[in-house]
């Protein structure tokens, strides 16, 4: 905001926590000047404060509109794009401020971080190493440039930029932040979990910013849960849902969280899915244990991913089923149960139960499977695999279908499943959702074998009909995502390809969650060869 327009209104407003009075008065400034620049400047940013992200860009568009060379506002402009996920807009108006400013170190930075945003890490990594030369000594530089190389896969490059950072800024949260997430991505827990604790610490004591302190809460969660704290873990891992959390889900529901007291005689309890499809699944494998506790007179609703609903009305009989309801508003997820389900009379984020019912690893179920596949559908699919011929029918599936943010390196490529080629006896069944009819090529000349794909199977939103084949299959092999976490739910014979000490595994050599799982871990992030090998030598003798 410039000196030569200030509302002490607004300011007074602001600092008394009184968000609805300063946008009140932001916004008459606003309409009373109309022509003044600084006074759509002030309106963006109390709207920003306010958290109505999508207000503050339209405030902020006006700025711009009057004197589009105003470096700050195209900065504020493309920050607030980059929250609502309007990533090429972002990149747009960060090369827009820019060219404006090319000494201004944030304005290049939104570059590079928009870039980011768009996927375009060949150019993020270009400028950002450019941008180095300018400010050699930039602690934020340093971050991004880290975080670059962490979704590159080049973990020690990634931990030797954010050393520099340490040594630069000791008492930074972000940079702390930054070094545990990679140690742990490399597959360390006790030097993260240290990082991660100093850094919460330095939070509380100097008023960091709160994403900051929700990112460490939320990873300390994780790291407890990898080496098998599952009681601290799990209370911890509460973090998941803090509104501070950029990608935290907020709930939006006519009626009390249960606060897991009581045994809920008469009335009604409604669980609601919370994070992706995986965890989904994973998570209503606590279904069995709350029915077992719940007075016989509580009636419970599941409000989770419609494409279940066939397994758990056969699993569960008993239960009432819904689908939520999801939105996004002002860079925020929102969830609420479907239009015309009310909640009745309490609910609770499906992920709460993991602090009751599994606070060891003794609590997991011995006996496969809490899922019933269709029985018909079983039937057939297990016709179709005969048809192939002789030898054992494998489904593959080799990455998730969400490979932004870095996430691609947490996989093998295709290139490293060439390790199964010594495996020629086996019908590969193609069970990659989103897969392109290149990656099949692809991965059909890698191994030596062509993928069969299962007719007129939709693998993403035919659930059913994917459990069902998973089911009939000698085995289904593949990456931890959704399709291997539906093998799992329904019982069927599994083996996991891992990253390094993924929380998942609580701490265990095994994967709790499904007791016939058997898991190849790769001891260092990026080098699948020693778990794949692994994988080939038990395939001969399958």
């Amino acid at each position: 905001m410039r000196r030569d327009f200030q509302t002490p209104e607004v300011l007074d407003a602001l600092q008394r926590g009184d968000l609805q009075a300063a946008e009140a008065l932001a916004n008459a400034a606003a309409l009373a000047h109309p022509g003044r620049l600084e006074a759509w400047r002030q309106l963006g940013l109390v709207r920003q404060i306010a958290g109505k992200l999508s207000d503050a860009f339209a405030a902020y568009e006006r700025a711009l509109e009057l004197d589009p060379n105003d470096i700050e506002v195209a900065k504020a402009l493309a920050r607030a794009a980059l929250r609502l996920g309007q990533s090429e807009t972002a990149l747009a108006l960060a090369l827009h401020g820019a060219t404006q400013a090319a000494d201004d170190a944030d304005a290049l930075l939104l570059v590079i971080e928009s870039l980011l945003a768009v996927g375009n890490l060949s150019d993020a990594l270009r400028i950002s190493d450019e941008v180095t030369e300018i400010f050699p000594l930039n602690i934020s530089l340093l971050i991004m440039r880290a975080r670059i190389r962490r979704q590159l896969g080049a973990l020690s490059d990634a931990i030797d930029l954010l050393r520099q950072a340490q040594h630069l800024a000791p008492r930074n949260p972000d940079v702390l932040y930054e070094l545990a997430l990679s140690l742990a991505d490399q597959g360390e827990i006790e030097r993260p979990e240290t990082l991660a604790r100093e850094a919460l610490g330095l939070c509380q004591a100097d008023g960091g910013p709160p994403s900051t302190r929700a990112a460490l809460e939320f990873l300390l969660a994780t790291l407890l849960l990898s080496r098998g704290a599952l009681a601290e873990g799990w209370q911890a891992y509460g973090a998941r849902l803090d509104p501070a959390l950029p990608q935290a889900v907020h709930f939006e529901m006519d009626a009390p969280r249960w606060d897991g007291q009581g045994d809920l005689a008469n009335r009604s309890l409604t669980l609601v899915a919370e994070q992706g499809l995986g965890e989904e699944i994973a998570f209503l494998g606590l279904i069995p244990d709350l029915l077992k506790r719940l007075a016989p007179s509580c009636r419970l609703e599941l409000c989770v991913d419609r494409r279940l609903h066939g397994f758990l009305a056969r699993s569960f009989p008993s239960l009432d089923l819904s689908a939520p309801e999801t939105s996004s508003r002002d860079g925020f997820k929102y969830r609420r149960v479907g239009e015309g389900v009310p909640v009745k009379d309490l609910w609770l984020p499906l992920g709460d139960l993991l602090a009751r019912d599994r606070r060891r690893i003794e609590d997991f179920h011995r006996k496969p499977g809490y899922f019933i596949a269709d029985p018909l559908r079983v039937a057939a699919w297990r016709d179709w695999l005969a048809s192939l011929g002789p030898g054992p029918k494998i489904g593959l599936t080799w990455r998730s279908g969400k490979l932004g943010e870095g996430r691609a390196f947490k996989f093998p490529q295709l290139g490293d499943w060439r390790a199964l080629v010594s495996a020629n006896t086996v019908h590969w069944i193609a069970l990659q959702y989103s897969a392109t009819p290149e990656e099949h090529d692809a991965l059909g000349e890698i191994l030596q074998a062509p993928l069969s794909v299962a007719p007129d199977l939709d693998l993403f939103q035919d659930l059913e009909g994917l459990g069902a084949l998973c089911a009939a299959l000698d085995l289904t092999l593949g990456v931890p995502n959704a399709t291997t976490n539906l093998a799992g739910a329904v019982g069927a014979p599994l083996w996991m390809v891992c990253p390094p000490t993924p929380w998942t595994a609580l701490g265990t050599g095994a994967y709790p969650w499904y007791p016939q799982a058997k898991t190849f871990v790769a001891t260092e992030l990026g080098d699948w060869h020693p778990p794949l090998a692994a994988v080939a030598v038990q395939l001969a003798k399958f």
